[in-house]
């Protein structure tokens, strides 16, 4: 997860400022000519056998999605959402290509054993080439939760749930792509799990933690809750994650009933990148998956 634009009075969190900032010391000066994330990534995937489809959208420019070939039929489908990827340059300028460079969501997906998996990237991931058909600045700055962001991915999910034949799915999200998946399972009937990692499920509590810019433009989980109170869900916070604190996760979940079926489950030691992916096995089988 990727600040906005701070505020010239903001008190951001030094721990949280270095975390932004890594990735873009590493790569301030990204050239293509030299590294390309998209290639990497898509490097990796091929070697774990995956394979890679495009989600077509008249308003975001298209999903790309990897999958895990089918081996076995299976009646449920897990869905993966990426995190915000490669938003911001610096910690003003927005970046030209959203792709991750360490995509943490697919690194999850990688891990679960499920037959049936589905990672989706978020809008403009992993689409170097231009034109972008769709594509806008704001779809990872501002309104990185946008309705239509959100209609693509529901979009998305409906034509590989109908093309591999399963009748439910177990939404998981990682940072940006939990609040994502929160707000997709609000608008659907089908879901049987909701799963978020380090999430920002009351974006305008973070961003007042932060003091940066609201996400203008942007939906806001915390607002249909409501629609949530049902579902079964868990969501995981790193007692190390400075990015995303554990009260973004309690304040979202004040939105619900004592008894719905909704927890937090605090991993000690665990910041906001380290150490899901690599330990994402043994959550899964400690939730029974």
């Amino acid at each position: 997860m990727k600040h906005t634009h701070i505020h010239g009075k903001a008190r951001l969190n030094r721990r949280a400022f270095l975390l932004l900032l890594i990735p873009f010391v590493l790569v301030s000066c990204r050239s293509y000519l030299i590294f390309d994330p998209a290639d990497s990534i898509r490097g990796e995937v091929n070697a774990k056998g995956w394979r890679e489809t495009f989600f077509a959208s008249p308003t975001v420019g298209g999903l790309v999605g990897f999958y895990r070939p089918l081996a076995s039929p299976s009646p449920i489908l897990h869905v993966y959402i990426e995190g915000d990827g490669f938003a911001w340059k610096n910690i003003s300028t927005p970046s030209k290509d959203p792709t991750p460079l360490n995509p943490v969501g697919l690194h999850l997906a990688f891990n679960d054993r499920q037959p049936t998996v589905l990672y989706l990237a978020r809008p403009c991931q992993y689409q170097r080439t231009p034109p972008w058909t769709g594509c806008q600045t704001r779809y990872w700055t501002s309104g990185r939760f946008a309705p239509e962001i959100v209609e693509a991915m529901t979009k998305a999910i409906d034509k590989y749930k109908f093309a591999i034949g399963a009748n439910r799915i177990r939404l998981f999200g990682y940072s940006g792509g939990g609040s994502i998946a929160a707000l997709v399972a609000a608008r659907r009937q089908d879901v049987a799990l909701l799963v978020t990692i380090s999430s920002p499920l009351d974006h305008v509590a973070w961003t007042r933690h932060h003091e940066i810019t609201p996400l203008s433009g942007s939906l806001n989980p915390k607002d249909v809750a409501a629609r949530l109170h049902a579902l079964p869900q868990i969501h995981f916070i790193g007692e190390d994650d400075s990015t995303v604190p554990s009260l973004v996760a309690e304040s979202f979940l004040r939105s619900f009933p004592k008894a719905a079926p909704a927890k937090i489950n605090r991993v000690p030691d665990y910041g906001h990148k380290c150490c899901w992916a690599r330990n994402w096995g043994r959550h899964l089988r400690e939730i029974g998956l």
